[in-house]
C-alpha cells in the first residue's frame, strides 16, 4: 500500500544472518525491495556494504549508506551531514529525524512513535515468552519472534532502562539541533 521513495533499514537484527532463519528473513525482506516497481532508494549502515553487495541483495539500485561514529558531546552537534560521521544512535527514528533533516525537511512529524519497546523487554519471560502488547502494531513474523527474543535474553531491565534513557536524550538533543537550524519535529 505504501510507496516510498526511501527506505531505512538500520537495525543490526535486520542484517544479522547468524543462523539460515535469519538469512532467509534477510532474503525475504531483500526480495520485497527489488520487486517494487517503484525502486526506492535505501539507507543503510556503512558496515553492511559487504552483507548487501557481496550477497547481491539490491543490485543496481541506489543505495545511501551512513556512518555513526562517536557521541553527541553533550548535545552539541554543528552538521547533520549523511556524507561525514552522524552521531550515535539507538533507535531507527533517530536516524530517520536525521536523514530527513539532511534531505531539508522543515517539519518533521512523527507518527506511531510512542516508545513502548523497553516494555517489551521487562514484559520477557525466561521461558521464551512474547508479549505482544507492547510489540510493533503488525503482528510478528515467527522468525522475528526468535531473533528478538534471541536479542532481549541477553538483555535485563537496568541495560533496557539505560538504553531508553539515551533514547530520549538524543532525541533533545535532535530537537534542539532542530530548532536552532529552523526545523520543527512535531510528535503526533
Amino acid at each position: 500500500t505504501i510507496k516510498p521513495s526511501f527506505h531505512l533499514m538500520a537495525d543490526p537484527l535486520n542484517f544479522s544472518s547468524e543462523d539460515t532463519s535469519s538469512q532467509t528473513l534477510i532474503d525475504e525482506r531483500f526480495s520485497v525491495l527489488r520487486s517494487s516497481k517503484f525502486e526506492p532508494t535505501c539507507i543503510f549502515p556503512l558496515k553492511v556494504k559487504p552483507l548487501v553487495e557481496e550477497g547481491d541483495l539490491y543490485p543496481d539500485k541506489k543505495i545511501i549508506y551512513f556512518m555513526n561514529y562517536g557521541n553527541w558531546r553533550n548535545g552539541e552537534i554543528r552538521d547533520i551531514n549523511l556524507q561525514k560521521f552522524l552521531p550515535e544512535y539507538v533507535n531507527i527514528i533517530h536516524i530517520a529525524i536525521m536523514v530527513a533533516m539532511y534531505m531539508g525537511f522543515k517539519k518533521i512529524y512523527l507518527m506511531g512513535v510512542d516508545m513502548t519497546s523497553f516494555l517489551v523487554n521487562y514484559e520477557y519471560k525466561d521461558e521464551g515468552g512474547f508479549n505482544q502488547q507492547y510489540a510493533h502494531f503488525y503482528k510478528e513474523e515467527e522468525r522475528m519472534k526468535k531473533l528478538l527474543l534471541k536479542a532481549w535474553s541477553k538483555s535485563n531491565n537496568e541495560i533496557a532502562l539505560k538504553n531508553m534513557a539515551q533514547c530520549f536524550e538524543i532525541f533533545r538533543f535532535l530537537k534542539t539541533y532542530g530548532e536552532r537550524n529552523g526545523v520543527e519535529i512535531v510528535n503526533l
